[in-house]
């Protein structure tokens, strides 16, 4: 019997998402409130509830074999993964979400690469 590949599925705002794009993909998902590893009708995978913050890290140490994530988080954490395509979904729409720099119009900084060097918080 081979190894089973160690899926993750992020938890929070994107988990319901997540599992309906991969019910539109041919697997069924049971999620339960009570535990982190959901069940799915495939013997090669498993699947694990993980943090979208720290999906790529997981990947990054082998923890787990793929994960979805957002291309921020893994940027954030320097990790050091293959992004293999970017998926486009969200909670409420199938449009990728956008970055808005706003700024005063006396404000120093008028692009982003303004900010270089500085901490952002959202």
């Amino acid at each position: 019997m081979s190894q089973s590949i160690k899926f993750g599925i992020p938890k929070g705002s994107l988990e319901k998402a997540t599992v309906e794009l991969l019910e539109q993909a041919g697997w069924t998902i049971r999620l339960s409130s009570r535990n982190y590893f959901p069940s799915i009708d495939d013997d090669e995978i498993t699947c694990n509830l993980i943090r979208s913050q720290e999906m790529a890290k997981y990947v990054e140490r082998g923890t787990l074999d793929v994960g979805i994530a957002g291309r921020d988080w893994v940027e954030e954490n320097e990790s050091d993964v293959v992004i293999v395509d970017n998926l486009v979904y969200s909670k409420v729409s199938r449009r990728p979400a956008r970055w808005v720099l706003v700024v005063t119009q006396d404000s120093p900084v008028q692009c982003p690469e303004d900010l270089a060097g500085k901490t952002i918080s959202t």
